[in-house]
C-alpha cells in the first residue's frame, strides 16, 4: 500500500517519493496506455514503484474494495459507490490486417468483412463477441478461426496471416505500424465504451494516487 507519511495532501514529491502503486488495467489499457504513463512516471518519480496486473473489471472492482489494489483502469459498467471514477476517453474500433492484405485494398464493405478468416481476442477463449452480436441482429455471421487471450499476440498474428481483427481503435493506433498493419472502419455500427480510471473514495484526499491518475490521463 502507499506509504503513511503521504496522507497530507501537500506531502507529495514525485521525485523523492518511494511509494507503491498497485494498479490494475485490461490487457488493451496495458498495451496501449499504460506504457507512455509509466515511462512519464519513471522520469518523474524514479524511485516510486508500480506493479501492474491484468484483471478482469469485476476483479479490479473487487481489488480495490478489499484494498489489494490501488487504481484500475479500463471499462467498467456502473461505479461502485465507494469508488470515484476519473474518464480518461471514449474508445470505437478499428478492423486490422497486415499491409497488402486483398480484403482491405480499398473501402472495407460488410461483403468484404464478412469473406475474411476472423481473429478475436477473449480473456475465455470465447470465439463471440459484439460484433457477432451485431451481425446476428440482421442474421448475418463472421468465421473466427482463431481466439486470443492478449492483444499483442492478436498483432504478431495479424502481421504475418490474411486473418484481420476488430479491436479498441487506441490499440490499433498505437501498434499499427510497428506491426505492418493498416486499419480500416469497421463496416457495420459498433457501440463505443468509456475508459475511466477508478479509486477508491477513501483515496480521493492521497496525493500520490491523484498523481498517478494525472500521470495518465496526460498519455491518453
Amino acid at each position: 500500500a502507499l506509504q503513511a507519511s503521504l496522507a497530507g495532501p501537500g506531502a507529495f514529491d514525485p521525485s523523492t517519493s518511494t511509494a507503491n502503486i498497485r494498479l490494475s488495467a485490461r490487457d488493451s489499457e496495458v498495451a496501449a496506455t499504460l506504457p507512455d504513463a509509466l515511462c512519464r512516471m519513471f522520469e518523474r518519480a524514479p524511485n516510486l514503484s508500480r506493479s501492474v496486473q491484468s484483471m478482469t473489471s469485476s476483479d479490479a472492482v473487487t481489488g480495490l474494495l478489499e484494498g489489494s489494489l490501488d487504481l484500475a483502469v479500463g471499462f467498467f459498467g456502473k461505479a461502485h459507490d465507494d469508488l470515484e471514477p476519473t474518464p480518461l476517453r471514449t474508445e470505437s474500433y478499428f478492423v486490422a490486417g497486415r499491409a497488402g492484405h486483398p480484403l482491405l485494398r480499398g473501402p472495407l464493405t460488410l461483403e468484404k468483412y464478412l469473406q475474411a478468416d476472423h481473429a478475436l481476442v477473449a480473456s475465455d477463449a470465447s470465439r463471440h463477441g459484439i460484433v457477432d452480436d451485431k451481425l446476428a441482429e440482421t442474421g448475418q455471421a463472421r468465421r473466427v478461426v482463431l481466439s486470443l487471450p492478449q492483444f499483442m499476440p492478436a498483432l504478431a498474428v495479424l502481421s504475418r496471416s490474411n486473418l484481420i481483427a476488430t479491436l479498441p481503435a487506441r490499440l490499433v493506433e498505437r501498434h499499427a505500424e510497428r506491426f505492418g498493419l493498416v486499419a480500416k472502419e469497421p463496416p457495420l455500427a459498433l457501440r463505443s465504451f468509456d475508459i475511466r480510471i477508478l479509486r477508491h473514495r477513501r483515496d480521493l484526499k492521497n496525493p500520490a494516487i491523484t498523481w498517478c491518475i494525472e500521470q495518465i490521463a496526460k498519455s491518453v
